[in-house]
């Protein structure tokens, strides 16, 4: 009976390092996302400055001049392109949270800082890949790691149950 829980303990491990080696190929495509995100959000949020500009105003005076009018349609505008500029820094805050240079610390950034838009659309475009950076070796290790080390810890209350009962009754005490 052990045995065959050995067993099935690796190769739950080993499909927990299989799973877990895909978070770093998950972040580089959320990533991506990220940044074409943040290049069209650039790009809107640009011309409205560019155009509030050529009014003789900066930006936040031409969101103040939208969001003054009596008509509700510019006022929508006006509140829009300040909500747009408003998660363009926060999106901007992430990248840069995800730009560390210590091996699983894309993961922690995603895991702390993820924009949920941005997740949900990189999750439903993923593509599983087989890593070969660090990072993937790293999540792969930790995956079947933890995994294995959980599963034997659930095993050792068996294990000296047999082992007391294999004894001969004058050593048990």
């Amino acid at each position: 009976m052990l045995s065959l829980w050995r067993r099935t303990s690796f190769a739950a491990a080993v499909a927990a390092g299989l799973g877990f080696s895909q978070a770093p190929e998950y972040a580089q495509q959320y990533r991506q996302r990220l940044a074409g995100a943040i290049d069209e959000l650039q790009a809107v949020v640009g011309a409205f400055d560019a155009d509030s500009a050529a009014s003789g105003m900066t930006h936040d005076q031409g969101v103040a001049h939208l969001e003054g009018s009596t008509d509700s349609f510019v006022r929508q505008r006006g509140e829009r392109i300040q909500q747009q500029k408003t998660r363009l820094e926060r999106l901007e805050r992430q990248a840069a949270h995800l730009k560390g240079d210590m091996p699983l610390s894309k993961l922690f950034g995603l895991a702390f800082h993820a924009d949920p838009k941005v997740a949900r659309g990189a999750f439903a475009d993923y593509e599983p890949a087989l890593p070969l950076t660090a990072d993937g070796a790293a999540s792969a290790a930790i995956g079947f790691g933890g995994v294995l080390l959980a599963l034997r810890l659930l095993e050792l209350p068996f294990r000296r149950r047999k082992k007391h009962a294999a004894m001969p009754a004058a050593e048990r005490g």
